[in-house]
């Protein structure tokens, strides 16, 4: 079957339209016209999220300060990128297609992504860095700080996110070197 037959619907040929023409509508009695814009083809892309247009919106704002928070943590050490860019991912899917998919084709954070769908798995450069991060922080907090019970609080956090990110798995071989090019957590 060829692939024009699969796009252009079985409309008899008065209901048929060129690309791009438009149909006025019955005037209803009033002055104004109904234009009407008529594809030769079904719509492909019909992907519109579930839920109500205010959840999309919010889960939409989420999904950019996340990432813009993500972006931003690349270059900001203490601040992980990896929790931002998946909250982003994650938030994306139930507001925005588009950016959805442009997470997931990246050249950095793609990798990172798919192999968090696939199995929840943290690539060894990803833990090292996180764990290097995470010492550098809470030795500074230590040194410049005043010793408050808060310090020891978030040191306790960053030990406990250590001990969960060292017990995920990590992707195969030939994953990891496509993970580890994937850029800063």
């Amino acid at each position: 079957m060829p692939i024009q037959r699969l796009l252009k619907p079985n409309l008899p040929e008065s209901k048929r339209s060129t690309p791009g023409t438009v149909k006025l509508g019955a005037f209803a009695g009033a002055i104004r016209a109904r234009s009407v814009f008529t594809l030769p083809y079904p719509r492909l892309m019909t992907n519109t999220p579930p839920g109500s247009k205010l959840s999309r919106i919010l889960f939409g704002i989420l999904a950019y300060i996340s990432l813009a928070i993500g972006i931003i943590a690349i270059f900001i050490p203490g601040l992980p990128t990896t929790e931002f860019i998946l909250l982003a991912a994650w938030a994306a899917t139930k507001s925005s297609p588009r950016l959805s998919a442009w997470l997931e084709n990246h050249r950095l954070f793609g990798p990172m992504l798919s192999n968090w769908r696939n199995g929840k798995l943290i690539a060894r450069s990803a833990k090292i860095s996180a764990t290097l991060t995470m010492l550098i922080c809470a030795v500074v907090m230590l040194m410049v700080l005043k010793h408050n019970w808060w310090i020891y609080f978030a040191i306790t956090g960053m030990l406990l996110v250590n001990l969960w990110i060292w017990s995920r798995p990590e992707p195969e071989a030939q994953d990891a070197k496509a993970a580890e090019s994937s850029g800063p957590r």
